[in-house]
């Protein structure tokens, strides 16, 4: 019986050269998609909440200045909510990277364990094969005492 030969995979070797896909790991990113992708980021941090919880409290303190900061509001919210659908959309890219890594990651994994499946199975017949030799062997030898025995 042939020596079991392992099958090597060789998404594993390229997955262990790259690393994991990070959100700036984007080489060919235009000026606007950078733009965007890093706006988005701050856009959605708690240092800009906060911003805007003191914005917003600014109306109460300020009366008469409420039509200005109401103007200043929605100006804020029409740039940033453009920004923040294309920073969505480009971020969504970095995830659908990562998802097809995830998939082949998986993939490799699932092809592992058919390596090993295949392996135990092998060793299975390697070992029945023993089993079956050895029986063999005991019987003969069994006979082989009973008739020296007689």
């Amino acid at each position: 019986m042939e020596p079991f030969e392992r099958k090597h995979n060789p998404y594993l070797e390229k997955r262990q050269q790259t690393g994991p896909v990070k959100i700036d790991s984007f080489a060919k990113e235009s000026l606007n998609q950078r733009l965007a992708r890093k706006g988005t980021i701050l856009f959605g941090s708690m240092w800009t909440f906060y911003v805007f919880v003191i914005y917003g409290a600014l109306g109460a303190f300020f009366v008469a200045q409420q039509v200005t900061l109401l103007y200043w509001s929605n100006w804020i919210q029409l740039w940033s909510l453009p920004l923040l659908m294309v920073g969505g959309i480009v971020l969504g890219k970095a995830s659908d990277k990562r998802a097809e890594q995830t998939y082949e990651d998986a993939s490799a994994v699932l092809h592992e364990a058919h390596q090993i499946q295949e392996h135990l199975d092998h060793q299975d017949q390697k070992i029945n094969q023993l089993v079956k030799d050895l029986t063999s062997a005991l019987e003969t030898i069994e006979k082989l005492e009973n008739h020296l025995i007689q």
